[in-house]
């Protein structure tokens, strides 16, 4: 079982993981091109309507990629697979406690 979450792993490291990031990327420059279509000629009728297009689609790409990254995220966790130990390259402090951080610290606030 160890040989395959590390297989599992490296495939959603070194595949999976950049390919959402490529098409992610892609979405948010068709975004902006479709914005910039948009807004730069607005007495074409058929520039805005292309803009608006390219638009909706960027933004469907990058709900997609954000809901693909999501789902591996939620299957891991329910399974523990262990695949997304450190997400997004956030440095990890290495300290394991059962409670979740708090913003304000030790101190706890009550309504009166």
């Amino acid at each position: 079982m160890v040989q395959g979450n590390a297989t599992l792993t490296k495939i959603v490291t070194l595949i999976i993981d950049p390919a959402v990031l490529l098409i992610f990327s892609v979405g948010f420059l068709l975004f902006v091109w479709g914005l910039v279509e948009f807004i730069y000629d607005p007495a074409d009728s058929g520039k805005r309507e292309n803009g608006k297009r390219h638009m909706i689609w960027g933004i469907i790409g990058m709900f997609i990629m954000i809901s693909t990254a999501g789902i591996i995220s939620i299957i891991d966790d329910t399974f523990d697979l262990g695949i997304r130990n450190n997400q997004f390259g956030v440095p990890s402090s290495g300290i394991q406690t059962d409670q979740s951080p708090s913003f304000f610290g030790d101190r706890q606030f009550q309504l009166q």
